[in-house]
Parts: structure tokens; C-alpha cells; sequence
């Protein structure tokens, strides 16, 4: 699968998470090089546009996408 088109720009894994752990290594390998669809962040970055994603909001997070505003 390619990568994330949002990899390189995320504001969570350069700004929040520059400094990869353990945690956000794997985090970043499943959704930004795996199954990015699956993102929580690139899903509100698709339905609302990227400025519209909550600095707080984790790739894994389980969200009901269409009650964010």
C-alpha cells in the first residue's frame, strides 16, 4: 500500500511527535505507511478539511467522524 498523501505534513507526527517512541513509530508505520484510510486523523482531515483535525486526536482514536465540528 503507498503512503499516507498527508504523511509529510501531518501536524501530528512533525510538530506534536517529532521525536519518535516506540509507540509512535508503530503508530505511524500502521496508518501513515500501512492502511491510512483507516487514520482517524486522515478521515476528519478528508471530511472536513485539514484544519478541521483536532491537534489531540490520534491516528487510533475511535471517533463517530460525522459529530465532529
Amino acid at each position: 500500500m503507498a503512503d499516507c498523501e498527508l504523511c509529510t505534513s501531518c501536524f501530528f507526527f512533525n510538530e506534536v511527535f517529532s521525536e519518535m517512541s516506540c509507540t509512535m513509530e508503530y503508530l505511524k508505520n500502521k496508518y501513515c505507511n500501512g492502511d491510512f484510510t483507516k487514520c482517524t486523523r486522515f478521515r476528519i482531515s478528508m471530511s472536513y478539511g485539514r484544519d478541521n483535525v483536532p491537534t489531540c486526536i490520534y491516528p487510533n482514536d475511535f471517533l463517530d467522524i460525522p459529530n465532529i465540528h
